[in-house]
């Protein structure tokens, strides 16, 4: 039930941000492109089933979508202007903070999955997180599977310099490694983790619920996208300033939330909304029955 809830949050949210660009409390709003970079899996559901089932069509949103294989690659992309948003996960989100230059602004937190989402893929002679010592980790760098990697040889008291980590581009690399054997451990995802379990030399040892305290889904946005128009006589983004609700709700029984009006605010965050230090939203979004 937990993920119902959760694909309900990723598509109102997505929807909320994506229509708020849309117009400045017109009834009507003319058509917006916007342009979405997401993953293929869980990050990206919500934006790509929207797409497939016309949601943006009937909001007047002419919609581009790119897939690439991670959070990260969609941040990315966003970064360097070749979309408008993208969803990420946290540490992604932080890893390209600073390299990000003022052209990335984070304007959601979206969701808060448990963690266990990633599973540590192993061959069958590792027993253990004892057994990796003098093994060689795939890892596919800037991820929060990055991070699950290195926490997880901290909280064993595994040294860096007892393994040999090996960068890879992406999932399918990482389950191709795994059966060749040139790597013997790593953490992966839904479909990996999917493949490892019906692999005979592969075997799955755990989960990441014990090495993460708390995960969290980001919206991020290219600052010249999200600063681009104005709403009244302050200069304010667009996105921030749409007053009318979303449409109703399709797929949850509660209401679908509702765009607060804008006021000069000061910067602030908060688990609510976010705020700019011009404009501040905060979506009213009602606990979706199970």
């Amino acid at each position: 039930m937990r993920l119902k809830k959760t694909w309900r949050i990723l598509l109102a949210a997505t929807l909320a941000v994506a229509l708020v660009a849309a117009s400045c409390g017109e009834d009507e709003p003319e058509t917006l492109s916007v342009g979405i970079a997401a993953d293929g899996f869980l990050l990206g559901s919500q934006a790509w089933v929207s797409l497939d089932r016309g949601y943006f069509d009937e909001e007047s949103l002419e919609v581009t979508m790119s897939q690439y294989g991670t959070g990260i690659e969609a941040i990315q992309a966003v970064i360097a202007g070749q979309a408008d948003i993208g969803p990420a996960l946290d540490f992604a989100v932080l890893n390209l903070a600073a390299a990000a230059e003022e052209n990335m602004r984070v304007v959601a937190a979206i969701a808060a999955p448990l963690p266990g989402f990633h599973s540590l893929a192993v061959r069958n002679e590792i027993n253990g997180p004892q057994d990796l010592v003098g093994k060689t980790i795939g890892y596919v760098q800037g991820t929060s599977e990055h991070f699950v990697t290195i926490r997880h040889l901290e909280q064993n008291g595994i040294s860096l310099d007892d393994v040999e980590l090996v960068p890879l581009p992406g999932l399918f690399e990482l389950v191709g490694a795994l059966r060749t054997n040139d790597i013997q451990a790593a953490w992966v995802w839904l479909n990996g983790t999917l493949e490892a379990e019906e692999d005979p030399d592969l075997k799955i040892l755990g989960n990441d619920s014990n090495v993460l305290d708390t995960v969290a889904i980001y919206l991020v946005a290219r600052t010249e996208w999200a600063d681009s128009a104005s709403c009244g006589p302050t200069t304010r983004p667009t996105w921030c300033c749409r007053t009318r609700p979303l449409p109703p709700p399709r797929s949850w029984p509660t209401p679908s939330p509702a765009m607060r009006s804008c006021s000069p605010t000061s910067c602030r965050t908060s688990a609510t909304g976010w705020s700019s230090p011009r404009c501040s939203w905060t979506p009213s979004t009602p606990s979706p029955s199970s």
